[in-house]
């Protein structure tokens, strides 16, 4: 599994409880990974409330061989203790920062792997021991705040050598969450290292803590090439890819349960709309959203908001509809509903004038996008950043990517990189001249 938001995702995770509060329990355990030679001496503590169980097992792995393979990493910080020659210790924490909000499909199984990625130097003549440890915490989403619960402590026994050495490892907590909903996660992570002889001491701690929004995967991802393709205007061939899924085929397709308002609104915005007056089925669909306040169809009809929007070139309301289709989406806890729109507000900021928001949204995107293994949007969101940056290198697989996928916008994407290349080319030849 990726990394999370790293240059191809960056992020996320380790552990397993099993915490009630007051309705649902939540399952948290901690898992082993095999090493050849385990230095982990877990030291079993009791649960800090009756209701809270932990299971608890060595996380500490050879650096080269760890099983990621049904996991998402989260890397904390990662310390190097140095062992000078002439009795002195060092310790240096070299921490991650979290991004604000990380996206996590909770429901497939998949673990949130918490990563101290650490090292110990021995320097010729150096001598002494050491420990690192962290503390995991979880918020609950009915919780308040700075309601965090102590979930589990991982730690290394002490460790020492004398001479010209180095060590490489990992220490691991993995979290698995039952329950969709906003986490807060906390790890408290501290590095100590010592010379007895000499009595040289230093530690170093870094406070890792993020609020993790758990989505459900869906059963249907919707990714037929006639739901991904663009369905009116000229986006594409300006270099915008939007993920055509939040259009759904328009007005016309938006079913009522015996709404008399909302369907006379809708017949308003499907007969607009055929008839190419997006401004007047933009306006009956504004009107429909007082209709009918299902987050389901408000969330539909946000995004329908936000294409019209965007086809006739007013980012800034398009960035209105889609910040208030994320809003929904995180209701609805529906990746797919959450990665769409994310994707089509990152490209609208980007198209407004807001370009690092833009790009965040854009990485949250393909965070759940790979973690959902929906490769065909996965492409066209690396389409548009590689648009956003210049990339011919990202541009030149993704449009072959997209033909393999049998979407149209592969050549109005390939067109845009011959024009980038040109254009390239020809900043070179004057910059010679």
């Amino acid at each position: 599994m990726s990394h999370l938001y790293s240059p191809l995702y960056r992020f996320v995770m380790a552990c397993v409880l099993v915490m009630s509060a007051g309705c649902a329990a939540i399952d948290v355990r901690v898992e082993p990974i095999t090493a050849a030679t385990p230095t982990v001496v877990p030291t079993p503590q009791p649960p800090p409330t009756p209701e809270v169980q932990a299971q608890f097992s060595a996380g500490l792995v050879a650096h080269e061989a760890p099983d990621d393979s049904e996991v998402e990493i989260a890397n904390i910080a990662a310390p190097h203790l140095i062992f000078n020659g002439d009795g002195f210790v060092i310790v240096e924490m070299m921490p991650e920062e979290p991004d604000d909000e990380v996206y996590f499909v909770v429901n497939t199984g998949t673990g949130l792997r918490l990563r101290v990625d650490w090292r110990a130097i021995w320097l010729a003549g150096g001598a002494g021991g050491g420990r690192v440890g962290m503390d995991v915490y979880l918020r609950s989403p009915d919780s308040a705040e700075d309601d965090f619960g102590w979930v589990e402590n991982a730690s290394t026994a002490d460790f020492g050598w004398e001479g010209a050495n180095h060590r490489e490892e990992l220490l691991d907590s993995t979290l698995y969450l039952p329950d969709a909903g906003d986490y807060g996660v906390r790890v408290e992570v501290k590095a100590e290292a010592w010379n007895e002889a000499t009595g040289a001491y230093a530690d170093g701690t870094h406070t890792y803590q993020m609020t993790l929004k758990a989505v459900n995967q869906p059963d249907d991802l919707l990714n037929s090439i006639e739901g991904l393709s663009p369905a009116f205007g000229d986006l594409e061939w300006q270099g915008v890819l939007l993920d055509w899924r939040g259009w759904r085929f328009g007005p016309c397709f938006v079913r009522s349960e015996e709404n008399v308002d909302f369907t006379r609104l809708l017949d308003e915005a499907c007969s607009a709309f055929e008839a190419g007056d997006w401004d007047s089925a933009a306006n009956a669909l504004q009107d429909s959203l007082s209709a009918d306040e299902s987050p389901a169809l408000q969330n539909r009809l946000r995004q329908q908001l936000g294409f019209l929007a965007a086809a006739s070139g007013r980012w800034n309301v398009a960035v209105r509809h889609f910040t208030e289709g994320l809003s929904i989406a995180h209701s609805l806890q529906d990746s797919l509903e959450v990665a769409i729109a994310l994707h089509n507000l990152g490209v609208a900021l980007i198209n407004a004038g807001f370009a690092d928001e833009g790009e965040t949204r854009m990485w949250q995107a393909l965070y759940l996008y790979d973690q959902m293994e929906d490769w065909a949007a996965t492409t066209l969101a690396w389409g548009e950043l590689g648009l956003y940056w210049g990339s011919l290198e990202t541009l030149d697989w993704v449009v072959l990517a997209l033909y393999e996928h049998g979407l149209p916008q592969a050549e109005m994407l390939e067109a845009a990189t011959v024009a980038l290349r040109e254009q390239e080319s020809t900043g070179e030849e004057n910059s010679e001249e």
